[in-house]
């Protein structure tokens, strides 16, 4: 149980992640293009 939950919050992390880092792109693309607009 415990090493299932640990992988689970890894996991979680690793998605977390991903989210923030799309997000970052997403918002960078769309500062950039409201800049050259």
């Amino acid at each position: 149980m415990q090493m299932l939950e640990t992988e689970d919050a890894r996991t979680f992390r690793k998605l977390g992640f991903n989210i923030a880092a799309i997000g970052a792109v997403a918002a960078a693309l769309i500062i950039i293009s409201m800049y050259f607009s």
